[in-house]
């Protein structure tokens, strides 16, 4: 290569296969080399710049289409050599790394999976960690009223949290078979169906009574009546989470309301929750 006059001198046979010229083509015309790449300006210009900028080994990949029209990765080894009167002289050869691009583009794509899977599966740690903690505030909330009823005499009071202390236990029974499943399978698979909105809000509200005892707070629900399409058990947990957040981050306010508002809009149905307490932070928006 002299200024921006390049020639061949020596091109095996084979470079027809990879890059659909032949080598006598190539030796009359080094511009012909591009005729079969892909995106010709761009490798035309990193070559050049690689060319004049290194000594010594280089290393080039790209895309070519061979004499059967297949496209293939590949990738250029070369030896520079500046000569004393200015031009260089490379000597290299290509060869096919598609395989080796296929597998590496594989990898890439396993570790961007693992990546994800291990987010997912802070996420779900968070989440069950959470889930998991909400029977457990509701039976320490009652077992401490329950002694205090026992001694008072007030049976049925005691029966009821009793009662309310069982389906807590209940719960988290369920939500322990549930992990198990889910360890086993990958995913736990629950069949929608038609539900009451008021009874997924009356269902979460009782899981979260402990801590409604603990701090009273008005609830008031407008289209309770409005039935949707869904996993209830997933449907449940969301209420649950929205109320138990609403109470525990109720701050200092002296009157805590949370209204929860559902309404059909069209296909679709609308569920708003809104509390009055010190609201979410920014930065955990």
């Amino acid at each position: 290569v002299v200024g921006t006059h390049a020639q061949f001198t020596f091109v095996s046979a084979r470079v027809a296969e990879y890059y659909g010229v032949s080598a006598s083509d190539l030796r009359a015309s080094a511009g012909r080399f591009y005729d079969c790449i892909e995106d010709p300006d761009r490798v035309r210009d990193e070559l050049r710049r690689t060319f004049s900028e290194t000594s010594g080994l280089l290393s080039h990949v790209h895309r070519a289409r061979g004499a059967d029209g297949t496209w293939r990765w590949m990738e250029l080894l070369a030896r520079v050599q500046r000569e004393p009167d200015g031009s260089i002289t490379y000597h290299g050869y290509a060869h096919d790394v598609t395989e080796r691009r296929r597998s590496e583009a594989e990898r890439e794509a396993l570790v961007a999976k693992l990546e994800a899977r291990n987010r997912e599966m802070e996420q779900f740690t968070y989440t069950i960690s959470h889930d998991l903690k909400s029977p457990l505030v509701t039976i320490r909330g009652f077992v401490s009223g329950i002694e205090e009823d026992l001694r008072a005499g007030r049976l049925e009071r005691a029966l009821a949290d009793l009662g309310r202390v069982r389906a807590a236990s209940e719960k988290m029974s369920r939500m322990l078979s549930e992990l198990l499943e889910l360890s086993r399978v990958g995913r736990v698979a629950h069949v929608p169906s038609e539900i009451r909105v008021g009874d997924a809000i009356a269902e979460a509200r009782e899981l979260i009574s402990a801590r409604l005892a603990m701090r009273p707070v008005g609830i008031l629900i407008e289209g309770e009546d409005v039935r949707v399409h869904a996993d209830r058990t997933r449907l449940v947990q969301v209420f649950q989470n929205l109320l138990e957040n609403a109470v525990k981050y109720m701050g200092d306010q002296p009157a805590p309301m949370l209204r929860v508002r559902c309404w059909d809009e069209g296909t679709d149905v609308r569920i708003d929750v809104v509390d009055n307490g010190m609201g979410i932070a920014p930065a955990h928006h």
